[in-house]
């Protein structure tokens, strides 16, 4: 999954295999860093006022 943060020129990826989120800039393209998440992320979304993000995941079916 993927979705981005307009306000600060980010797009984070799911990465199932890996566990973990890419937090990528959207300018540069070049990955900044992972955060790592548990059991297969498949969504997420963002709330880019608050600076969240929200990742669910596919064993457990929870917000992480």
């Amino acid at each position: 999954a993927i979705d981005s943060n307009t306000l600060n020129n980010r797009v984070y990826v799911t990465n199932r295999g890996s566990n973990s989120v890419s937090v990528i800039d959207g300018s540069t393209n070049s990955i900044l860093y992972k955060i790592s998440v548990e059991d297969s992320p498949v969504g997420i979304a963002v709330n880019p006022t608050a600076s969240w993000i929200y990742v669910t995941n596919w064993i457990r079916g929870v917000f992480l």
